[in-house]
């Protein structure tokens, strides 16, 4: 294959695009010879998720590492800063890629941001501080509330357990003693992110919104234990000398922090164990348990 291509595809087929060009490729699975070329209006950076030859293309999406969101959110610039540029107008598309037909195709009014959920939804944060989810087969809204944005937003990050969706809305981290944090267990990339700004939670089978918690300086993991009711940050601060590993916990069903403790130790180490059956999560931290109660709520008859 050259260099700087993508590939995508299913049993019948396979596209190949080219970095940096609209140009498209579709070849045979069978022998790899090329069926067809085209041009698409397009490129491949802007594909945002994709599955076999089916493309969520986002055309408009805001610049990585410069402010985003709603304009009323948008710090005002100073001399010594470069002037932002005019957000673009978001368009979605659902695209099958062998052959540049669109199955669906929306907009949405500059400083709108799209981010991924699942394979089911696409999240869209609209110009207006709402959170729209989309159903990723017909691009209808699911459903759309109103939340809380930050001044400043850089970044959205989203979190997806059996019952929650945690999206997170965050500027930038401005405590250093985090930033400079050197392990890969507090590192961009290892699926976790760096978060400072509220966190919003959603029913994931109806996409109702549930409750927001202010998150100040932390590492959110990406992967959370899924299906335990609890929302767990960890990460590693540069006490002086001495590295500490913190463990934030909130209650993912009321958004109430359980747990906001820290221990000596540059390695962040835990174990959960649960029986939901009797209501009770247990966090280990290396000798230290903490055991929380999810015991339902009994109702009178």
């Amino acid at each position: 294959m050259p260099s700087r291509v993508r590939i995508y595809g299913d049993d019948n087929v396979m596209v190949m695009t080219h970095d940096e060009q609209s140009t498209i490729d579709v070849l045979s699975p069978i022998d790899g010879r090329t069926l067809r070329s085209y041009s698409a209006e397009f490129l491949p950076e802007e594909i945002l998720k994709h599955w076999g030859r089916l493309a969520l293309v986002a055309t408009g999406q805001p610049a990585k590492n410069r402010p985003f969101g709603p304009p009323d959110t948008l710090a005002a610039t100073t001399s010594a800063q470069p002037a932002a540029e005019p957000p673009a107008e978001l368009r979605l598309r659902m695209v099958d890629l062998s052959g540049s037909t669109t199955l669906w195709d929306r907009t949405f009014p500059p400083g709108s941001a799209a981010f991924e959920i699942d394979e089911d939804w696409i999240g869209v944060l609209s110009a207006e501080s709402k959170v729209l989810f989309l159903d990723l087969r017909t691009g209808q809204t699911v459903r759309e509330s109103k939340v809380e944005v930050p001044r400043g937003m850089q970044q959205i990050v989203t979190a997806v357990t059996e019952r929650t969706i945690y999206v997170s809305l965050s500027s930038s981290v401005t405590e250093k003693r985090l930033i400079n944090a050197t392990l890969n267990q507090s590192a961009p990339g290892w699926r976790r992110a760096f978060v400072n700004g509220p966190v919003h939670a959603f029913d994931r089978l109806t996409g109702d919104y549930q409750w927001t918690r202010q998150i100040d300086n932390r590492t959110l993991p990406l992967d959370q234990v899924r299906d335990v009711p609890l929302l767990l940050c960890v990460d590693t601060w540069k006490e002086k000398a001495d590295p500490v590993s913190r463990y934030w916990c909130l209650d993912a069903r009321t958004g109430q922090v359980v747990l906001d403790t820290s221990y000596q130790g540059e390695t962040p180490q835990y174990t959960v164990e649960r029986d939901l059956a009797a209501g009770w999560v247990d966090l280990c931290l290396g000798y230290v348990n903490h055991r929380f109660s999810y015991a339902p709520v009994k109702t009178e008859e």
